[in-house]
């Protein structure tokens, strides 16, 4: 029998994902948008053709939503101010206008670029993104999103399986000590190891009874966690 000791959380931090941007000129191929519309429940409207920009302007985004298995994904007011993002998860727009609707799901909707809110929307700094995403002046043009859940561990098969929830594109090494302090086990987690859920199963069906210390260090950081194997 597994049994955790302290919590089953490890982490003092917040579950916070903190997303990327990109204030590429380039067309997004693909990507979504996440909104509240009319104040709901978060939802999520797919785009599958590239962005388009209006009328050859510099300011904006076009698009028109795809149907997917779900729905046709449209916007309703309330979403205004949404990001919108590409293919490789960054944000790069935010909406402004439009009149795709549940009533006109191919209508278009236009989001404002990043591109533009960077450093040519108005004059002053709090008008402006870069002053505050490049205050140092490194030339950055995208971040990587980071953060997301603290790692979660529970047992599921007794006595021969540990699962553990990793944070989102965070694959640790993780170190297995037995009471004396002794390494038993040692691995570098790969991507392909982890389900679509980012859970990562550890085989202890060979530990003997004791108290084990697991310790992960990604780049979310150091996590430490006790069990007891019965």
């Amino acid at each position: 029998m597994l049994k955790l000791l302290d919590s089953v959380r490890v982490s003092s931090n917040p579950d916070l994902v903190y997303n990327g941007w990109n204030i590429s000129t380039t067309p997004a191929t693909s990507g979504v948008g996440i909104h509240h519309p009319q104040g709901d429940i978060k939802k999520i409207s797919t785009y599958t053709k590239p962005l388009q920009n209006v009328g050859g302007t510099e300011t904006h985004w076009s698009l028109q939503w795809a149907k997917t298995s779900t729905n046709h994904g449209v916007t309703e007011p309330g979403s205004s101010g949404s990001p919108i993002f590409d293919q490789n998860k960054y944000i790069v727009g935010t909406l402004t206008s439009g009149d795709a609707t549940c009533e006109t799901p191919l209508g278009h909707d236009f989001y404002g670029k990043m591109s533009y809110h960077w450093n040519k929307n108005g004059n002053n700094p709090v008008e402006q993104l870069k002053p505050w995403l490049d205050p140092d002046n490194k030339g950055i043009t995208k971040l990587q999103g980071t953060g997301g859940p603290s790692y979660i561990w529970w047992p599921s098969a007794p006595d021969t399986t540990l699962s553990i929830r990793l944070g989102r594109e965070d694959y640790p090494e993780i170190k297995v000590y037995n009471i004396a302090g002794r390494l038993v086990m040692q691995k570098k987690i790969n991507k392909e190891e982890v389900d679509e859920t980012n859970l990562f199963l550890i085989d202890i069906s060979t530990f003997s009874a004791g108290v084990y210390i697991i310790v992960l260090d990604g780049k979310n950081g150091r996590k430490t966690q006790k069990i007891i194997k019965r």
